[in-house]
């Protein structure tokens, strides 16, 4: 069996999906995702906090996490007494070099995939040399870069299909932070609203006075994890996405778990109308012309071909990103 690493942040337990999914298709895999920073001693703490407060100085917490972070990765690594066949590192910003250094010792094939866009984490490109591919989901990141990039998209977990015949709650669903951003999703769902649908929107902050008389809004004490977000998605008619129009134009989750998962999808990122699977009954994008939106909300969700389907799923996007036969490629230049 085919032995797999892979290296990823643990924010939402994603890394949990991905392990998942890789082991889903007859993988041996080991996950090595950054542990809770702790204090070593009493003495950080204390400079922490004068720094912090006296200061107004934040960098020096952030160097003891990412010194904890490298010897806790190097320590776990030490322990691997094997090599890996693939490599998979996710975000590679978030480790050091001394770390990928080590971690390329123990790979046959090295591969990165960046997430988010390379204007908003520059350190990342101090790794790039380190792979054999690497790739982002952002097309302007590879004109503005003078290395070698490769482009690829988000994906869906297709591990997770049987989840998707769960019982529909809600009309409209959306998750995130709150940011820039709210003001576009507060002016979408108050139209919705006006229609008569049930709409769950979670925000991980906390309680907001002047978001307070939105009654859809649930404020998140917690995060939830990646698959109880799926759990909610999968009772959910229609998935609202917001684009970082400020910082890249790669397509987030959203756009792929409707793919996936059969939903239909109201979107302020342009971008999705350029991909193969994009279908005016299946996706809305929201501008300044909705003379459309209520019948986009009345229409039923039309099938997208299985082949395009499975393009995007995790499985081919892995095989993919390594070019293990066979696999569908993703890039569509």
């Amino acid at each position: 069996m085919k032995k797999v690493l892979v290296l990823m942040t643990a924010d939402v337990r994603i890394c949990d999906c991905v392990e998942e999914n890789i082991k889903n298709n007859n993988f041996e895999v080991v996950l090595l995702a950054n542990t809770s920073f702790k204090y070593k001693n009493i003495k950080d703490r204390l400079i922490n906090f004068y720094k912090k407060i006296v200061e107004k100085d934040k960098s020096y917490k952030r160097q003891l996490i990412r010194a904890y972070e490298e010897n806790q990765n190097l320590f776990f690594l030490n322990q691997q007494q094997t090599i890996f066949d693939y490599t998979l590192v996710i975000r590679p910003d978030k480790f050091s070099l001394k770390v990928l250094e080590a971690v390329k010792i123990k790979s046959k094939k090295m591969v990165a995939y960046q997430w988010d866009g390379l204007s908003r984490f520059p350190e990342v490109t101090e790794t790039i040399d380190f792979f054999d591919e690497f790739y982002v989901f952002d097309k302007n990141d590879i004109e503005s870069n003078s290395k070698k990039l490769s482009y690829t998209t988000n994906f869906y977990f297709d591990c997770y299909n049987n989840l998707f015949k769960n019982e529909i709650k809600y009309d409209v669903y959306f998750i995130g932070s709150y940011d820039s951003r709210t003001q576009d999703l507060i002016r979408m769902c108050v139209e919705l609203e006006s229609m008569g649908l049930k709409i769950n929107v979670l925000l991980a902050t906390s309680p907001k006075k002047h978001l307070k008389k939105y009654k859809f809004i649930t404020f998140l004490k917690k995060s939830l994890t990646y698959y109880e977000n799926l759990e909610i998605l999968s009772q959910s008619k229609i998935i609202i996405d917001l684009a970082h129009k400020e910082l890249h134009t790669g397509l987030s989750f959203r756009a792929f778990e409707s793919v996936g998962y059969n939903k239909k999808m109201i979107t302020t990122n342009k971008t999705v109308k350029t991909m193969d699977f994009y279908n005016p009954q299946n996706i809305f994008v929201f501008d300044d012309d909705r003379t459309d939106l209520i019948e986009f909300v009345k229409s039923e969700y039309i099938s997208i071909p299985e082949t395009i389907k499975n393009k995007y799923s995790f499985s081919n996007w892995f095989n993919y990103m390594f070019k293990i036969e066979p696999f569908e490629n993703i890039n569509n230049d």
